[in-house]
């Protein structure tokens, strides 16, 4: 059986890392720092997991600031891909 899993607390990573049946691992964005995503989703790889990033539940302008801020360098990491919560309001600009 596999197994994916959310965390709130980025601590739980290396717990959860270990686990055969845990196959992806949901980050939430706001909780983990850029370079700290990145030693995440280098281990997850190395270990054959998927790690996926969890955007807000709730967009303000502290969130959307945090992310765009930080979305160039979170793609240039390749994460396995995003976990979209909350569709009342649309987050992204325009294209």
């Amino acid at each position: 059986m596999d197994i994916n899993v959310l965390i709130s607390n980025p601590d739980f990573f290396e717990m959860l890392i270990g686990f055969p049946e845990v196959r992806g691992i949901y980050v939430e964005q706001e909780r983990v720092s850029t370079d700290r995503l990145s030693k995440m989703i280098l281990t997850a790889h190395k270990k054959g997991k998927r790690l996926f990033l969890s955007l807000p539940y709730i967009w303000n302008e502290a969130s959307e600031k945090a992310l765009f801020h930080e979305i160039p360098a979170i793609i240039g990491l390749s994460p396995d891909g995003y976990l979209v919560r909350n569709l009342d309001e649309d987050p992204l600009p325009e294209t």
